[in-house]
Order: structure tokens, then sequence, then C-alpha cells
């Protein structure tokens, strides 16, 4: 199976035997072909009556033909005669079998024990295994052997030249066959109604709830759900055993299962993906980020980037003043005394003085030189631009409020160090493997709650909280969001990652050629994104308007000494330490 193959012809000796090996094999390979063809010729040597049962191995060879013969054959010069008999109950055991089912197209050859040379080919009644095990044969057509040369049919008896006939649709109508979906409700993937006794309400909706309710309907069987909503998706450990709806296909307890299942790698090894139709991708509900305190407001109009190159400027520009002035002094003929330029702590102050469009009130001596002529020219005008710039900035800053940097990206996420949670670790299946260093953090960061426990952390700031953003613009939020919780919450813009939904089956179910065929339909006719506006509407979900509402824009708002509290803060701060300087000045000045 694991080379591709799709057409077998076997001979089986044990019919139990290798339905058993059939099944084991059909859930350890990697190859997922649904539609397999298999032609049996069971071997059927099954006991032997004679004279002697101690058969010569000369004679086994001899023994292996289809019906009930006689054989003779001679051992030490004396002559056996056995009795070979074809017993029927492997050829029952193939077609009750459970693995069975798995093949719908199969056909088993017997010859035929009451005319020489005529061979029955036989295959079974899809569907459950039935009470009377003979209702599952149906006898295809006869083939004759001794007619195979001469007849233009190549030995069919039956008038038919097609392969259909042998292996016909089985899948087109399963004539109310019971099959079992596994799901929660997870809207709008999935709506489940439930009464007041916690039992589910006879409808159904949902997205996917749609897609397998017209397969059933196409294909004629009726269904019934597994519903496991404490363990919601499940997990399937490593010997094929599980819970939630994945473990219930895995372990064959449901046919296929639906509600945001994704392309999950160690999942897929124990069952089988349909075709994907509809894209989510996962953000999470970070908490609004908080108001900047106002004392800052002084240091808003420029970035940090940018301060840093103002600091860096005002320093050059000092160094600048100080060299020139320096230099002035040497090579000035003059007996002009040193002026304050030579004092590092005056050109520190005259630079920053600057950015205050504060120039040097006293014009410098008609003997500087041109080079620091032309600087004391330029330096202002510098400082102008830095302070049109400044003011300009600070007006906005003042008008509009400030808020801290939001969450929008993934990275940003990650260097927070926020956790983000949900109420299952599927939700963080598809970030297993992840080997950049951002998805490493997010994935370590991941924490599962259960729904009081995110419910109680919603008025807070300490976690992030996981939604689906589907492809129509509608969201997927947990029922423990609601009311006020939201306000507080801000949707990040990037996704932390996007997934494909599909459906899971049974490994190699021949339910899968179907549904694939009919979601490709639905899918090139847009239904459903239709469906997805349609469940949406008819089940308005709970905090869903809020996450994706848009967040008003900043307003003006009037000036208020809470607002101004940054400059006069510097004021104080600035009155404070000149008279500290001062009264230091006035008790360590020497005395003259």
């Amino acid at each position: 199976m694991d080379i591709g193959c799709s057409h077998f012809l076997v001979r089986i000796s044990d019919g139990a035997t290798f339905m058993d090996a059939l099944s084991k094999a059909r859930k350890k390979s990697e190859q997922r072909n649904a539609e397999k063809y298999m032609v049996i010729i069971p071997q059927v040597v099954r006991r032997l009556e004679g004279n002697d049962f101690k058969i010569p191995p000369a004679t086994t060879q001899d023994l292996r033909e289809f019906g009930q013969e006689y054989f003779t054959s001679k051992d030490q010069h004396e002559e056996y005669q056995y009795f070979a008999k074809y017993d029927m109950a492997d050829l029952m055991y193939v077609f009750n079998s459970k693995e069975i089912n798995f093949y719908p197209n199969i056909l088993v050859i017997q010859k035929s024990l009451k005319n020489e040379g005529l061979f029955s080919i036989f295959t079974h009644v899809y569907g459950k295994i039935q009470t009377n095990k003979n209702d599952n044969v149906q006898e295809v057509n006869v083939w004759n052997g001794s007619h195979f040369r001469d007849d233009c049919n190549g030995g069919i008896v039956k008038d038919t030249k097609e392969l259909s006939c042998f292996f016909s649709n089985k899948m087109s109508d399963l004539n109310g066959e019971p099959m079992v979906f596994a799901t929660f409700n997870y809207p709008p993937y999935s709506v489940l109604e439930y009464n007041v006794s916690g039992n589910i309400e006879n409808f159904e909706d949902g997205i996917e709830m749609r897609i397998a309710i017209l397969l059933a309907q196409r294909m004629n069987f009726t269904w019934s759900l597994y519903v496991d909503a404490e363990n919601f998706w499940g997990e399937i450990w490593d010997n094929g055993s599980g819970n939630g709806m994945l473990g219930a296909v895995s372990s064959e307890k449901a046919d296929l299962a639906f509600a945001a299942i994704y392309l999950w790698e160690h999942e897929h090894d124990f069952v089988d993906y349909s075709e994907t139709y509809v894209r989510s991708g996962i953000t999470v509900l970070a908490p609004h980020p908080l108001p900047l305190p106002q004392w800052i407001t002084p240091l808003l109009p420029f970035s940090k980037s940018l301060w840093i190159a103002v600091f860096i400027g005002v320093f050059l520009a000092a160094i600048a003043l100080f060299t020139l002035a320096r230099i002035h002094k040497y090579i000035n003929i003059s007996k002009e005394p040193a002026d304050r330029y030579c004092d590092p702590s005056e050109c520190l102050l005259r630079a920053i003085g600057l950015l205050a469009l504060a120039p040097d009130p006293t014009p410098p001596p008609d003997s500087q030189t041109g080079l620091r002529q032309l600087l004391l020219v330029w330096l202002p005008v510098w400082g102008l631009l830095l302070a049109t710039a400044y003011s300009a900035g600070l007006s906005s800053a003042l008008a509009i409020p400030h808020s801290q940097p939001p969450i929008d990206t993934i990275s940003q996420l990650a260097e927070s160090q926020l956790p983000w949670a949900a109420t299952h670790p599927a939700w963080a299946f598809s970030l297993r493997g992840a080997t950049d260093p951002i998805h490493r953090t997010l994935l370590n960061n991941f924490k599962v709650m259960n729904e009081k426990e995110l419910h109680a952390h919603s008025m807070g700031r300490s976690i992030a909280y996981a939604v689906e953003r589907l492809p129509a613009g509608n969201f997927a939020v947990g029922s423990y969001l609601q009311g006020k919780a939201l306000e507080h919450l801000r949707l990040m813009h990037e996704d932390l990652y996007y997934e494909y939904v599909v459906t899971a089956l049974q490994k190699s179910s021949p339910l899968r050629p179907p549904l694939d065929s009919l979601v490709g339909r639905l899918c090139a006719a847009g239904i459903p994104l239709y469906w997805e506006g349609a469940v949406s509407r008819r089940f308005p979900i709970m905090g869903a308007k809020y996450v994706g509402r848009k967040l008003p824009t900043p307003a003006p708002t009037a000036l208020t000494i809470r607002v101004l509290q940054g400059p006069f803060y510097l004021l104080c701060i600035g009155l404070t330490l000149s008279l500290l300087i001062f009264i230091g000045e006035q008790i360590y000045k020497p005395k003259n």
C-alpha cells in the first residue's frame, strides 16, 4: 500500500488472518488511496479426507485446486487417495469483517461446486454488518473457464462487457446507512442548541454542519452526532486511541469530524483530511494600550532616535564653539582678553540655549575668524528649525491623547511576553515544530485554561485571547468573552498564523472522494463564504461585533492642567535645581 498501488490481486488461504493484516496495513500506511480495487482468489484446501492423513510433501501442491476433487499420488510405491474440500467459512468472514467497509470495490472468485469450469464472482453490499451474513454477499457474474478462448465475451456468462458491472459505484446510494458525525458547539462552524437538561435540540446549523448534511442527502445516509463537549478537538495518542472528536475518528467511533480542524501533521498519521474549504486566521485580542502619563508630554514631539540626534548635535555644537575659541585665542596677535567661549560650561549652555531660540546677545568681536563667524551664524538657524519642529509636535501631543504602543504584530506580542490563552492545546498545534524564535516564543507563552478561568481574567490585563478571523470578516469568539470584557480588549491586526479548515475522516475512508467532490463544487461557487455570513446573521455570536469593530480615531481635547503637568514639572525641577545650586555656591564659594 505504501508504494501507491490501487489495484490488487490477492490469493489467500486464511480470510480471518488476511482481513486483520489488511486492517493493520491500512492504519499504518502513509498512502491515502480511498479508491482501491481488489480481487480475491481464495486458496481452497482447508480440510483433507482420505484413507491416510499422513500427506506426503510431494502431494500438497497437487491438492491446491478449486472445488472438490480426488487426487492420487504414490509414496514408497503405495497409492494414496485424498479428498480436498473447500471451506466456505473463510469467504463469509471476508465479507462480514468490519474492515470490508473500507473497500467497496472488492470481488471474490469462487469455483462452482456444481458445474465444472464455472467460477462465480461475488461482491458485498456496502454498509454495516448485517444480522444475516448471507445478506452481505451478492453474485455479480459467472465466468466459464472452459469457454474462455472460444467465447467472444471472454467466458463471461451474463451479457455484460463493462467493468462498472463488476465494480459498481456503491457510494452513490447508501440506502439510509447510519453514519456518525463528531463535532461540538463552535459557531459559526458548527452550531448546536442545547435545552435546559443539556441535550441537543432538534436542529443544528453551521458552515461545516451544512456541508455534512448536504453530503448525507447526496449519498442517502442517515446520521447522528457524537459530541465530547469536555475535550473539544481532543488528542490522538501514539497507539491510535484518543479523546474528543479527533480521537473518536481515529478509534473509529465516528465516521467523520468537523469544527475548525486544520491540517495538523501529527493527527494526519491517524486520520484522513478532506479538501480545504475555509481559510482561518488565528489572531488574539490583547488588552488596550494604557494612556501615557502626562508628565512625559514634553518628550512626545520627538522620537527616541531624534532626541539622541538632538543631544549629539548640542554636544558637537558645544565642542565646535570651544575648539574655535581656543584656536582663536592662540592665533590672535592682539592682547584681547579670552572670550567666554573658552569656558566649556559656557559653550554647552549657549548650545542648549539655541534650542530655546536664545542666541548669544553679545556680538562676537570683529577679530573673529571667518570659520567661527560662519558657525555662529548657522547654529541659530539650526536651533530655529529644531524649535519649530518641536513646537509643532508639542501642539499635537497636547491636543490629542497618546497611549502606549499597541500590540499589532506577532513580533510585538512576542516582545511583550504577554501570555495568550485558549480552551484547548489545538490552538497551538500549528506552531509545533516552529524553528524561528518569534513563533517559538509564542508557543512557550501559550496557556490552556478552562472557560471559567478565561472569563475571570477577561477584566484584567494579564493575558490575550485567541480568536479566529474568517474570510468574510466574521470572527469565532469564545462564549467566555462577553459584554464589558471586550471593551478592554483590542484585536491584533496581524495573524499569529493561518490555516485551512478540513474535515477529518477515518484513514482511507471511502467517504473522502464524494466529500472532496462536493467541497470542490461548493468552493467553486463561493457557497462557504455565503454560508459564513448566513450562519453569522442567524446565530450572532456574543462579542463578535465588538471584535470586528473599527476603533474610533482619537479626537482633539481641551487643554487642562492635567495635560500641562509635564511643563510644570519641568519648571519645578528647574527652579529647584537652580535654587540648590545657588545655595551650594553661596556655601562653598571661596572668600576673596
